[in-house]
């Protein structure tokens, strides 16, 4: 009689890093207010490091160093306030107090373009156009704007509580003092967790992290403000109106991959046939725009942020939809930086899976 016991069943490892990744995902989601707390701590931690180092470099204590940081940022903020911040605002008004307006001019100028190519659009192109959801767009909505606005600021706390982002706000200076003082004791205590004979390889996979989310986040800060800057020269010299709202949303929301360029041109469009009421400047407004993007694909971003984090538009574009379902307008600011540091993750797992499988 054969009494060998059998080997008991032992899923294949792709079946269990699907269920840890799927399980870490929903425990993740359903602590998104704590998460989105870390995620901006580290988030700053990360990008005032530099600066940390550089002071540190000099004889200057890390705690001091963060209350200099902080400072310095303080000032800012109120110079901004003081300075950029009411030009932006008194434009934004501007436009929620003009847009009324503006669509009609806009309407007045389409509709003998409208005339003109009637006769070769197809019948239910033509309907949609004479529409009355057209028309009222074109000539009675005039709180678009407004409800953008409150639309990114729903999608911008969509999902989380009130009381707790609060909370999280008021705690998210003390987490960053803790997180700057003790990153390098944070950062050996994590490679503690793994044996001796992993952590070299750990340790490279950090710093690769390191490399793509860095080349990324601070380049593509850095890379906003020299479009913003010329967005901002191009549309002066064009004397387009609300020219610095215009450059500030093109610029700046490049954060967002092909978002703010959509955005910006749209509203430049507007914004050209609105100052000026010809197709003409409405050309030059265009040819601004494909020069900058032109500029920055190939010598400023390049020159910035180095090479590409080699991610295809399409994955860009899924990461971008995914982040947003799941923890709102921040989920889109972290995607991308995310998926970068998942892919050099990934890359070593499924070195390692390659050499388990040779063994």
């Amino acid at each position: 009689m054969n009494t060998a016991i059998r080997p008991s069943f032992v899923p294949p490892l792709w079946v269990l890093t699907v269920a840890a990744l799927g399980a870490m995902g929903w425990v993740l989601y359903e602590l998104k207010e704590m998460v989105v707390l870390l995620v901006l701590g580290f988030s700053i931690t990360y990008l005032i490091a530099p600066i940390l180092n550089w002071l540190e470099s000099r004889g200057v204590r890390r705690s001091i160093g963060v209350f200099i940081v902080g400072f310095a940022f303080l000032a800012l903020v109120m110079v901004s306030l003081i300075t950029a911040v009411p030009t932006l605002v008194r434009e934004y008004r501007a436009l929620l107090e003009n847009f009324p307006s503006y669509m009609e001019s806009v309407r007045e100028r389409l509709l003998p373009l409208y005339a003109s190519v009637e006769g070769y659009l197809p019948a239910h192109w033509r309907a949609a156009i004479e529409s009355r959801s057209v028309a009222s767009l074109l000539t009675h909505d005039g709180n678009i704007p407004a409800r953008v606005a409150k639309g990114v600021w729903r999608t911008l706390l969509a999902g989380y509580d009130v009381t707790m982002t609060v909370v999280n706000v008021l705690l998210l200076p003390f987490l960053v003092y803790y997180l700057s003082v003790d990153s390098r004791n944070l950062y050996n205590s994590f490679l503690s967790w793994f044996p001796l004979i992993r952590r070299r390889h750990i340790a490279k996979i950090c710093s690769e992290v390191d490399a793509q989310v860095s080349a990324y986040v601070r380049g593509q800060l850095l890379v906003g403000f020299v479009l913003f800057c010329l967005f901002a020269v191009g549309l002066g010299i064009l004397r387009i109106e609300l020219w610095l709202l215009v450059a500030f949303i093109s610029g700046f929301g490049n954060l967002i991959p092909y978002v703010g360029s959509i955005i910006g041109v749209s509203l430049g469009t507007v914004m050209a046939l609105v100052t000026f009421g010809d197709f003409a400047h409405v050309l030059l407004v265009w040819g601004l725009f494909a020069l900058v993007q032109f500029l920055e694909g190939t010598f400023v971003t390049p020159k910035i942020i180095g090479e590409s984090i080699g991610l295809s538009p399409l994955v860009v574009i899924l990461a971008l939809l995914a982040g947003g379902t799941l923890f709102g307008l921040l989920g889109v600011f972290l995607a991308v930086p995310t998926v970068a540091a998942l892919k050099v993750i990934m890359r070593y797992l499924h070195s390692w899976a390659i050499q388990q499988v040779g063994h």
